[in-house]
């Protein structure tokens, strides 16, 4: 868990770069959103699910490579890992990184730009993170060498035997 917290921070410092939030003029009534922005506020919510995803894959894979022989115990900690880090992004992302619209309107006067707030719009793309999450960790699985052991070859041979000596009788 304590590895979502620490992915989280520059997963949200990159989707804070990445995003890119719409300016509106400040009206009496407040902010007012046109055609363009709010399709901008819909890029701030795919870019959420793209870097949640490519993150999520990283820690994946991280985890994955050496969780060798453990593999439900890497599988669900890999998903406690990416729920706890896709929860955080979004809040370190909305409230620590990104954008004041309150504050900015405040200092501001009638007809100035301002930014708008970071938001995510569909709780869907919080899936992000789990999903590149086991991705990640399946290729990591994957990645195990295959290894015997020395037994291996004695089982093999003596089973061998017993099936020989059992077709031949005695």
């Amino acid at each position: 868990m304590l590895a979502g917290a620490v992915l989280a921070v520059p997963a949200a410092r990159v989707w804070v770069e990445v995003a890119n939030p719409p300016t509106a003029p400040l009206t009496d009534q407040g902010v007012f959103l046109g055609d363009l922005q709010l399709n901008q506020q819909s890029e701030i919510t795919l870019w959420f699910l793209v870097v949640g995803t490519g993150f999520g894959l990283l820690a994946g894979l991280v985890m994955g490579w050496p969780g060798q022989r453990r593999g439900v115990v890497t599988v669900v900690a890999v998903v406690a890992l990416c729920a706890v880090a896709s929860g955080l992004t979004a809040y370190l992302g909305i409230s620590v990184f990104g954008p004041d619209a309150t504050a900015q309107a405040a200092g501001a006067a009638v007809g100035a730009s301002i930014t708008t707030d970071l938001s995510v719009g569909s709780p869907l793309v919080f899936l992000g993170w789990p999903i590149g999450g086991l991705v990640g960790a399946c290729l990591g699985i994957y990645m195990w060498p295959v290894t015997h052991s020395a037994c291996d070859g004695d089982m093999a041979s003596s089973s061998l035997v017993a099936q020989e000596s059992s077709t031949r009788g005695p």
